[in-house]
């Protein structure tokens, strides 16, 4: 799955897709990647170093994101209910 990720961040990290979105200001990431239908990156980018930094990978079931067996909601800080 990181390949993956890799492969799509390295072809253009600020596209605006369905796959590939900007997240509300948050203090975790600035962008959300899906892979594979259920899989999530979060990642920043800092365009002055030309650098790409994934923040976390987790799995979206349903509504919630799972980073390491618990649900993850930091991404969402303004809305906690997403």
């Amino acid at each position: 799955m990181l390949k993956e990720a890799t492969r799509r961040l390295e072809a253009d990290p600020l596209a605006q897709t369905r796959n590939m979105k900007t997240l509300r200001p948050n203090l975790i990431a600035q962008r959300e990647l899906r892979l594979f239908g259920k899989y999530r990156a979060l990642f920043n980018i800092d365009r002055s170093q030309q650098r790409v930094t994934i923040v976390l990978v987790g799995e979206k079931r349903g509504e919630a994101l799972i980073v390491q067996g618990r649900r993850f909601t930091a991404h969402h800080e303004s809305d906690p209910a997403e």
